[in-house]
């Protein structure tokens, strides 16, 4: 049997992949990825997709991968923006922290507008808040990263 299409000796609980350059590249999903993401979901393995762009939401990237024949809820979608903003919810809540980011090729993307709903602005004074400086506030409902990974 070939290497590439050999069996592994042990599974994981989850498997998380990629997406530009790995899935696809740029509009096309590339040669035995379907295969590849179909395997691992047939055997009840928990699949996720990541991403270091923080300019695309977790919906714009289930939406690309529906469209490529890979379905996948925004759930299963996560990117910089996400866990950095859970992570600092649920280790850091009342840290102050500075975004610096570019602004995204469309319109404020619904990661931002959620990361956005999930901060609050603080001041030390009476003064309006400094633009950029925001709290960030826990919320029970919300998923925790380990909720969100391959736990």
């Amino acid at each position: 049997m070939s290497e590439l299409l050999r069996v592994p000796e042990r599974l994981y609980a989850g498997y998380g992949f990629d997406l530009d350059s790995t899935i696809y590249l740029g509009s096309e999903l590339l040669p035995d990825a379907a295969r590849v993401l179909r395997a691992p979901r047939e055997l009840r393995r928990k699949v996720v997709f990541v991403s270091n762009n923080p300019t695309r939401d977790p919906e714009e990237y289930a939406v690309k991968l529906s469209d490529l024949g890979v379905p996948a809820p925004p759930s299963q979608v996560i990117n910089t923006v996400v866990t950095t903003t859970d992570w600092l919810a649920v280790n850091a809540p009342e840290a102050t922290v500075f975004p610096v980011s570019e602004e995204p090729p469309s319109a404020p993307s619904a990661a931002a507008a959620s990361a956005s709903r999930r901060t609050r602005a603080r001041s030390t004074s009476s003064s309006p808040p400094t633009t950029g400086t925001s709290t960030i506030e826990s919320s029970k409902s919300r998923s925790t990263p380990s909720a969100r990974g391959l736990g």
